[in-house]
C-alpha cells in the first residue's frame, strides 16, 4: 500500500503507476487471504520541518557515508552480506565467467528456457525491479551533483563514476532484455561476463571516490 489519494487507495505492485482502488474493493481483497494479511502501518510524518530546523548538509553527508559503507562492507550483519555491494558484484562476475562448476551461469542456465528467463530477470533487476534504470546509478549521479553545493564536498569524481556505471549497467540490461531462447546461452552469457568485467572497476572507483569525499 503506497498511500491514499482522496477516497482511493494506491496499491504499488511495480507497475508503471500505482493501482487506484476504492475502499470497498480493497477491503474485500484484504479480507480474502487471511494468512497473507499483514499489519497496517501508518507513517507519522510529524510536524513539517523548515530548512532552518534541519541540518541538511549533515544528513546528506550521512547518506553518502552509508552508501560508501554498504558498497564496501556489511549491510545486514550476517553471512548474506557477501551478496551485497562490491562483494556481491565480484561474486556475480565470477559466476558469469565460471564455465566449470554448477554455480556458473553457463551451466546453471544452459537450457534455452532457463537462459531466457534468467536474462529477462536480469534486465528487470537493472531497470525497474527494486531499482531504477541503469541500476539507479544515473539518479545517484544527479543526487551527488545536487548534494555537492549543499555539503561543500567534492563529489565530482563520484558523480562521473556513477554516470559511467549507469551507462555500463544500461548496456548490460539492454543486452539481457532482448535475449531469446534461440540464442546460444554460453555465447550470450560470455558477453554478459565481458560487460560485468567492465562494470566492476567502475563500481570500485565509485566506492573509492565516495570514500575520499566523506573521509571513509
Amino acid at each position: 500500500m503506497a498511500g491514499k489519494d482522496g477516497d482511493a487507495y494506491l496499491v504499488d505492485d511495480c507497475a508503471a503507476e500505482p493501482h487506484r482502488l476504492p475502499a470497498e474493493t480493497l477491503a474485500v481483497a484484504w479480507a480474502a487471504h487471511r494468512k497473507g494479511r499483514f499489519a497496517i502501518t501508518t507513517l507519522d510524518v510529524g510536524p513539517r520541518w523548515t530548512s532552518d530546523q534541519v541540518d541538511l548538509s549533515a544528513g546528506l553527508q550521512a547518506a553518502i557515508r552509508t552508501t560508501h559503507a554498504h558498497l564496501t562492507g556489511p549491510v545486514i550483519g550476517h553471512a548474506y552480506d557477501a551478496h551485497f555491494g562490491l562483494s556481491g558484484l565480484r561474486m556475480f562476475a565470477a559466476e558469469l565467467a565460471d564455465t566449470g562448476s554448477k554455480k556458473g551461469w553457463p551451466n546453471r542456465f544452459a537450457t534455452a528456457i532457463a537462459f531466457e528467463n534468467a536474462s529477462r530477470r536480469l534486465a528487470e533487476c537493472l531497470t525497474w525491479a527494486h531499482t531504477a534504470a541503469g541500476a539507479t546509478r544515473p539518479l545517484y549521479a544527479q543526487f551527488l551533483q545536487e548534494a555537492a553545493p549543499l555539503t561543500g564536498l567534492d563529489l565530482s569524481g563520484a558523480s562521473e563514476a556513477a554516470l559511467l556505471a549507469g551507462d555500463r549497467w544500461t548496456d548490460l540490461a539492454d543486452l539481457a532484455a532482448v535475449a531469446t531462447a534461440d540464442e546460444d546461452p554460453r555465447e550470450s552469457i560470455a558477453a554478459y561476463a565481458d560487460l560485468l568485467a567492465q562494470i566492476l572497476p567502475v563500481e570500485e572507483h565509485l566506492a573509492a571516490e565516495l570514500g575520499i569525499a566523506v573521509g571513509g
